[in-house]
């Protein structure tokens, strides 16, 4: 019995969508918080994390044609752990120097949490939303 050859686009079918393939070229400065602290990242990367960035790197916006966007209430520290969370997966608080899960700081953890949550609302991130409310439960 002779096997059926895959759908092609010659009887009609649509070809398989095509992969993402980010080319790391392009780079978006971030400028958090009132003292416009800098954080450049790759367009790609943060773009496929977050219908906010798509938005803002378009060359509609002012920010998507001067290659920055200000983001000043938005701390530091949270953009931070939101750049380390699209480029690893992880959400680490410890990268920020002080270790919000020793004794005594918990309010402090649970200030960082806050804050990445609320960013990660305003950036349309469900994914990051739903890491940090994971960690929120699981603490």
């Amino acid at each position: 019995m002779a096997s059926t050859p895959p759908s092609s686009k010659q009887d009609g079918n649509q070809p398989p969508a095509k992969r993402f393939e980010p080319s790391y070229s392009g780079t978006v400065t971030i400028l958090a918080g009132a003292g416009e602290t800098a954080f450049e990242v790759h367009k790609d990367i943060i773009c496929q994390r977050s219908d906010f960035f798509v938005a803002a790197c378009s060359k509609t916006w002012a920010e998507g044609t001067e290659g920055a966007i200000r983001l000043p209430t938005v701390e530091p520290d949270t953009v931070k752990l939101y750049i380390h969370w699209i480029y690893t997966g992880t959400m680490d608080l410890d990268i920020l120097g002080n270790d919000p899960k020793s004794p005594g700081n918990s309010s402090l953890q649970s200030t960082l949490l806050t804050r990445l949550y609320v960013a990660a609302e305003r950036f349309l991130d469900k994914a990051m939303k739903n890491k940090v409310m994971d960690t929120i439960l699981h603490v």
